[in-house]
């Protein structure tokens, strides 16, 4: 999928154990799963949880239950705060 966020930081799809509060920089993304990559690359894209799920063919509160892991992994309160995260450490190409 080419996302948003997609090109930032290693693509090699390490699905080792994500540790996200112990990356900086573009690799804050390569501590991601696949599946959590997936649903950031559509929130930075502009999609709802709703349509986040029928592009990815899972249920809206399997989105939902992504969306609160990754929050709380990055510690955050909203998807503006994870974007803005992301961002900061990896800012999106214009």
């Amino acid at each position: 999928m080419a996302g948003a966020l997609t090109g930032l930081g290693n693509s090699d799809g390490d699905a080792g154990n994500p540790t996200a509060q112990q990356a900086s920089g573009p690799l804050m993304l390569d501590a991601l799963f696949p599946r959590e990559r997936e649903v950031v690359e559509l929130l930075a894209a502009g999609h709802t949880t709703e349509s986040t799920g029928h592009q990815l063919g899972i249920s809206r509160p399997t989105v939902k239950a992504i969306r609160s892991k990754l929050y709380k992994r990055f510690g955050v309160n909203s998807a503006i705060d994870l974007l803005l995260r992301f961002y900061r450490l990896a800012p999106l190409p214009r």
